[in-house]
């Protein structure tokens, strides 16, 4: 009888596995890498790429504590590429569809942990009846908690108050309790693909970047959702005038991606009109993992609360963060962070659009920040 081991993580069942690809093996009869799975986890979070790379501290510690697991990720259309060529712990990745949710809704799990208020994750986790951490749907079509793990999480999203004055825990902090691990500062999951590297490469030097040169990212966008969270375009322009002026060898670099063409264009058209040497413009149109191989380039970025700031820390990089709207706690820098903020009594408000400030003069948190400002701590952390 012929032997097949479809309780091996690498079996795919409809072509050889990896190992056999390679030549390593013959196939699964005495297969000596042969690794049963044992545990079946899946884990839901379908917000931004940001909280994605927050979310992938929980698939590493899973994956520290069951080596053996297959950890199966439902999250959003945009992250699947993120999660897929860029977070290795993770087995299989699934957008949010119909037909994604069939083929999970069909296996069996040791354990599920969801992250996700949306009724539709809610109720397809509420239907597989097992171990379950984080949010659920009652029978009255309502989020509730299903582990106790999870408890300061609700209260975290349902009680203002607590969320702007109280809570000191760090979204990453958060998650991790949510599903009944202990936090331990630990890190993102997240890796560069060297075809990436090779283009990033490819790109500085094309731009005239030598090796010898010292760069500084401007991460210089957000989600069009969450715009009032931008520090405005000229207030970039103005920093890098300012480091012309005073250190002409720094090289400061556009980071953007396709929510931030109107920033891009912003900065783009005041360099135009007054034209500066130390400012490298490199493209808006690139791929996720092709941004987080330019960002690993850079040795520290300026960001607000976004993508490429979780990017930066990621991997491990030197942040400089400009906070305004959204909690600056939430999110834990392992020392690598500094942290610019006019913690203003309004602030944080959660503003997602500017037209949502209450604030009589709009948006004073992030307006309010000076190129100045940002310029004396950035030539403070380079002169270390």
């Amino acid at each position: 009888m012929r032997v097949f081991r479809t309780d091996c993580r690498e079996w795919q069942g409809y072509k050889p596995c990896s190992k056999q690809k390679l030549g390593l093996v013959d196939g699964c009869e005495n297969c000596h890498l042969y690794a049963p799975i044992q545990e079946n986890v899946l884990i839901v979070e379908a917000g931004g790429l940001g909280s994605a790379l927050r979310t992938s501290v929980v698939a590493k510690e899973i994956r520290r504590h069951s080596p053996n697991a297959r950890i199966q990720w439902l999250t959003s259309e945009q992250s699947v590429e993120l999660v897929e060529k860029n977070v290795p712990i993770v087995d299989r990745v699934y957008p949010t569809t119909w037909e994604s949710l069939m083929i999970l809704g069909a296996q069996a799990y040791n354990q599920i942990i969801n992250f996700e208020s949306n009724p539709l994750h809610l109720a397809f986790v509420g239907d597989l009846l097992l171990k379950k951490r984080g949010f659920a749907m009652n029978e009255l079509g309502n989020l509730v908690q299903v582990s106790r793990s999870a408890e300061e999480f609700l209260w975290l999203q349902t009680n203002d108050r607590f969320r702007r004055r109280e809570n000191k825990k760090s979204m990453q902090q958060i998650f991790l309790e949510a599903a009944g691990l202990e936090w331990q500062e630990q890190t993102y999951d997240l890796v560069t693909r060297p075809e990436d590297d090779r283009w990033a490469q490819t790109i500085l030097e094309s731009k005239g970047i030598t090796e010898t040169d010292v760069l500084v990212g401007l991460n210089i966008g957000s989600s069009q959702h969450h715009s009032a969270k931008r520090w405005p375009p000229p207030y970039f322009y103005e920093l890098a005038k300012l480091c012309q002026e005073h250190y002409p060898e720094w090289k400061l670099l556009v980071l953007a991606g396709l929510e931030d063409v109107d920033a891009y264009d912003a900065i783009s058209g005041l360099n135009e009109a007054e034209p500066l040497g130390n400012l490298v413009f490199t493209g808006y149109g690139n791929t996720i993992s092709q941004f987080i191989s330019l960002v690993d380039r850079i040795p520290l970025v300026i960001s607000t609360d976004t993508f490429g700031l979780h990017v930066a820390l990621g991997l491990g990089k030197k942040t400089i963060s400009l906070w305004g709207p959204q909690p600056e706690n939430e999110t834990y820098g392992y020392g690598k962070e500094i942290k610019v903020s006019l913690r203003l009594e309004c602030a944080p408000c959660f503003a997602g659009r500017p037209e949502k400030c209450t604030n009589p003069n709009t948006l004073q948190c992030m307006r309010g920040i000076s190129a100045l400002t940002v310029y004396q701590v950035l030539e403070r952390e380079l002169s270390q």
